[in-house]
């Protein structure tokens, strides 16, 4: 008996640990009139059971109208409402968020009126924020959210932190790049030792090195995702930007384990395919 407890705990002992949080995320979801391919990704999401469903903007197309939602979005990622933490991208601003603000009414989504939250998932800290820079008063040090962004992260006292938003500062397109107006958000994130940023608005699936905010490779930067491939439609490739590790146009979401002091992603297709996956510990 006591030989058959000490291999119990032994095999305990060397187990993995359970994740805390499963979370799916992508963008770029739903074109107007009927779901098309972002039914296929939400049916893909579905069969994950995550625990809670990131959406990094652009949820409707084409511009983000009630009407809109109710047509396409609710009829395919709509069953996932319920654990959704949602984030606006420029096509639901098309409509000055009108429509997006009906629809996610959830007062949690929205910090003193704004397009901007944080919630903890797990060991996590999870950040939402706007990228849509021009309509919110800026990014800028001094800007509201930028502002709101100094402050949360600073009394948030989590060993990890997930943020997302919908245009990416680094990407591999015509130019090589992205958005450089989300530039002082990176900053602030990567100063406070952010581990993951996920982004969407480039139609693919793209995956960073870890880096700070000016494009240097280091173990101490984020690790970004482009995961624009909930269903509108494909974008191209263009320059490889520095540090892309991974790249992949295909329909899909990213599987995302958020664990405690660690993470690991699968990148996985409307087929159940895996075509990319990724792992690594918390900075803190």
């Amino acid at each position: 008996m006591k030989r058959l407890l000490t291999m119990t705990i032994s095999l305990l002992l060397i187990m993995p640990t359970a994740y805390a949080s499963e979370v799916v995320a992508a963008g770029d979801l739903c074109p107007a009139g009927s779901p098309g391919h972002c039914a296929e990704t939400s049916q893909t999401a579905l069969s994950l059971g995550p625990d809670a469903v990131l959406t990094l903007g652009d949820n409707q197309y084409d511009t983000g109208t009630l009407a809109e939602f109710m047509g396409s979005y609710d009829k395919a990622w709509g069953g996932l409402k319920s654990i959704t933490y949602p984030q606006a991208g420029n096509h639901e601003w098309e409509s000055g968020l009108v429509g997006y603000r009906k629809y996610f009414n959830d007062p949690r989504f929205y910090t003193d009126g704004n397009s901007w939250y944080s919630y903890d998932l797990g060991d996590w800290h999870i950040v939402s924020l706007d990228s849509e820079c021009a309509k919110i008063g800026g990014c800028n040090v001094g800007a509201p959210e930028n502002t709101w962004l100094a402050n949360d992260l600073a009394n948030d006292t989590h060993a990890c932190t997930l943020a997302y938003f919908h245009r990416p500062l680094f990407a591999s397109t015509k130019t090589g790049s992205g958005t450089s107006k989300v530039r002082p958000l990176w900053k602030l994130l990567v100063a406070d030792g952010t581990e993951l940023l996920l982004n969407g608005h480039r139609h693919n699936y793209e995956r960073f090195a870890a880096q700070d905010e000016l494009g240097n490779a280091t173990p101490n930067g984020m690790v970004e995702f482009i995961i624009g491939t909930g269903g509108k439609s494909m974008n191209p490739f263009g320059i490889i930007a520095p540090n892309s590790v991974a790249r992949v146009r295909a329909y899909g979401v990213g599987d995302f384990m958020l664990n405690s002091g660690a993470w690991s992603m699968e990148f996985i297709d409307t087929s159940g395919t895996t075509l990319d996956s990724a792992a690594g510990t918390c900075l803190a």
